[in-house]
């Protein structure tokens, strides 16, 4: 059976779990020793965390007592694996590392920030991969080829092309004007009412474009969905005693 879950993380570091395994203290630990929290429950097959080098949204796909597709294999890369994984109470959370919790409450407060999906409880031994694509935009050009072009793809460029700068000379402004309302510069007005044009400009650009982001073709999103970060094979051992 395989499971595709997709996290984001501000942290540089994602994670899965099964919440029934972890302590009943994690929550407040976590808040005061978050690394030797981790780590303590990482070795005890408690939960499986990655550093990722980088903040943004990473694909999981977990392979549960199913082999994994050969044209997905060769892409794999530096396997790291556990004999013990213990999954007490059936289901696996996965979510930026910032995000795990013990609690139900936060978990479910969070959700939008991963996934979670259910599978049999006992003892899985583990093994994840990160994926290495023979290409920068592999993913993107596979995506075109099978789902065609997005549609909005030269349109978010250009408008990409002005947050940067409009945002860049806003601020500029906003500096310019606040030493001229210092020295009460009659500019001053002037100056401020350029500095919230502007800034009106960058604003009105990075909704437009993300706005264009939120209106991605459904075929082209299930044709991504084919190409993990992450991918993870659990094999079950034995029922949790």
């Amino acid at each position: 059976m395989r499971h595709i879950v997709e996290v984001g993380t501000d942290v540089a570091t994602v994670c899965f779990f099964d919440p029934t395994a972890l302590p009943v203290d994690f929550d407040q630990k976590i808040q005061k020793h978050h690394s030797e929290n981790f780590k303590g429950q990482f070795d005890a097959g408690n939960i499986w965390c990655q550093d990722t080098g980088a903040d943004g949204a990473y694909l999981f796909h977990f392979y549960v007592d199913s082999e994994i597709p050969a044209k997905l294999k060769r892409y794999l890369r530096e396997p790291k694996e556990s004999a013990q994984f213990h999954v007490p109470g059936g289901e696996i959370w996965a979510l930026g590392a910032e995000y795990a919790a013990k609690s139900r409450v936060e978990l479910e407060r969070k959700a939008h920030m991963g996934g979670r999906f259910e599978l049999p409880a006992g003892v899985y031994s583990l093994t994840a991969w990160r994926t290495e694509w023979p290409q920068e935009d592999f993913v993107e050009e596979e995506t075109d080829r099978r789902a065609g072009k997005d549609p909005h793809a030269k349109t978010k460029q250009r408008i990409g092309c002005w947050i940067v700068p409009s945002g860049f000379l806003s601020f500029c402004l906003l500096l310019a004007s606040i030493v001229h309302t210092f020295l009460r510069n009659k500019r001053a007005l002037l100056f401020w009412t350029l500095t919230f044009l502007l800034a009106g400009i960058a604003w009105f650009f990075l909704w437009w474009h993300n706005r264009l982001a939120k209106l991605e073709d459904p075929a082209r999103l299930e044709v991504a969905k084919e190409y993990p970060s992450i991918v993870v094979q659990l094999r079950r051992l034995k029922p949790e005693a």
